[in-house]
């Protein structure tokens, strides 16, 4: 059962780590070419000596700078925290990026399940690289990098984990190569034993231009994908059970009963049955609206 760890440090590491990887680019040395295995479109390092070479441990106390109002409050004035009747924050470790031929990655999203952490990066702008990385976190001092998959010609936008598999959907330079209409995919790893990447699943053609956020349950995948894209609902064996076209989609969640889709241009939310994906119903959120 997928739980969300309950104390604070561990929240605190990840998004210490995810602000970390996604600006920080001084003082890396990039791994050598040890333990690596390319199969199909990726690149597997089970080799943890390398991988934790970017990992430096801390345990520092995370300054607090919150301001209750701007109204008839001078610019330089904030709220004084008191640690000793508010939550304090301690950073426990940071993680410097991935590079891929000199470029670094940016972090772009981080699902957690019991005492595993798994991390997606792409490369900012029109260039296509990427990553996944497992992350072992039973221990919140020591943190550990356990696995890493590159992906050399494709963006990692999300991720997600389910009984020994990492799902994860982005979109590809060369989608030609692998049979696929367009640049958007979903890909499953499966991981062995010491929760560490070793194999290919699928890789399965996502209709848009990237696909940019996953769910997994016991019995299903949901998928959105964005400009001209769907929500998409396939079984554990990898067969489509719906694909509802859903215009701007960004995100999907669900509950026990229903899937709830956040699409953009205006910002609305959709609700499917989750296991159908028959329309329930949707409001208009508010936010950006481009227009015509």
């Amino acid at each position: 059962m997928k739980r969300t760890q309950p104390y604070y440090g561990l929240f605190t590491f990840f998004l210490a780590m995810l602000l970390f990887v996604a600006c920080q680019k001084d003082n890396y040395e990039k791994p050598g070419d040890i333990d690596l295995v390319e199969v199909q479109n990726i690149v597997i390092n089970n080799n943890t000596t390398a991988l934790n070479q970017r990992l430096t441990v801390r345990d520092e106390l995370v300054s607090i700078d919150r301001t209750n109002s701007t109204i008839g409050q001078k610019s330089d004035e904030s709220e004084e925290v008191d640690y000793t009747s508010n939550y304090a924050f301690k950073l426990k470790a940071d993680v410097d990026p991935p590079q891929i031929d000199n470029q670094y990655l940016m972090a772009t999203h981080v699902a957690i399940n019991d005492n595993y952490a798994f991390v997606s990066y792409n490369t900012r702008g029109s260039d296509y690289s990427g990553a996944v990385e497992v992350f072992d976190v039973s221990s919140i001092t020591h943190p550990q990098i356990l696995s890493q998959a590159i992906f050399p010609d494709a963006d990692i936008n999300s991720v997600d984990y389910d009984n020994g598999k990492v799902f994860i959907v982005g979109a590809m330079k060369h989608f030609e190569e692998f049979e696929m209409d367009g640049p958007a995919f979903l890909q499953v790893l499966s991981l062995n034993s010491q929760m560490q990447i070793e194999s290919i699943d699928t890789l399965i053609d996502i209709r848009s231009f990237s696909a940019n956020s996953i769910k997994v349950t016991a019995d299903r995948i949901m998928i959105t994908s964005g400009d001209q894209g769907d929500y998409s609902v396939f079984d554990r064996e990898y067969n489509e059970i719906a694909r509802v076209p859903v215009a701007d989609a960004r995100s999907v969640a669900f509950n026990s009963a229903n899937a709830f889709v956040l699409s953009g241009q205006p910002g609305t939310m959709h609700i499917f049955d989750k296991n159908s994906a028959d329309f329930v119903a949707s409001f208009e959120t508010g936010g950006a609206n481009t227009p015509w």
